[in-house]
């Protein structure tokens, strides 16, 4: 070690080639420390930019006609929704509603059942997130399964799209050799309250 620092002390070449090394690499750490700077000051102007921007929509007009309009559509939602006042009318009245499009086009239950979920209860969507619904909203389920004649199916399956309520189809299995029978699962949304006078 002391052989080492001799030579550092008696070879200047060897001592200039370390100061020069040293203040390149000083050099390089300033070049860097200024390029993290002014990305960080761009990001802070953009930034301020955008809270600029944030702070004068604030109060533009246009964000009252959105809301209203979004309070509008919000209300033609909710009233495509079938209304009752309890969860046990919701159940019998699907399950009344239905009886009466099967018979409507010529075919019989062979089983049904129907429940409502519990409230804000709603099973994921394809995203995978969990999507909720208003207190004030339910969502019900019928199973049921009839005859398979594609005419008669064909005719249900239009009466659903033409209701005036929010009804689809979930799942749909058909099997046209042995039982020759329609299995279905429905969804219907509900608001609890009043039901709509006839």
């Amino acid at each position: 070690m002391t052989g080492w620092r001799d030579e550092l002390r008696s070879n200047s070449r060897l001592h200039a080639g370390l100061a020069a090394i040293g203040a390149l690499l000083w050099v390089l750490m300033l070049l860097e420390l200024s390029a993290v700077l002014d990305t960080a000051r761009e990001e802070r102007n953009q930034l301020n930019g955008e809270v600029t921007r944030l702070r004068d929509m604030r109060g533009e007009q246009q964000w009252k006609a959105l809301r209203v309009q979004a309070q509008e559509r919000l209300a033609d939602y909710r009233s495509l929704a079938w209304r009752e006042e309890s969860e046990g009318r919701m159940q019998a009245m699907l399950q009344d509603w239905l009886r009466e499009q099967l018979a409507a086009v010529g075919v019989q239950p062979r089983e049904m059942s129907v429940t409502v979920l519990p409230a804000r209860s709603v099973a994921p969507p394809a995203s995978g997130r969990k999507s909720e619904l208003p207190l004030d909203m339910r969502l019900a389920r019928a199973r049921l399964s009839f005859e398979f004649k594609p005419d008669s199916l064909q005719q249900f399956l239009a009466k659903l799209s033409t209701s005036r309520h929010w009804i689809w189809v979930s799942r749909m299995v058909v099997e046209n050799e042995g039982r020759h029978a329609v299995e279905l699962e429905l969804e219907a949304l509900f608001v609890l309250g009043a039901r709509e006078p006839a």
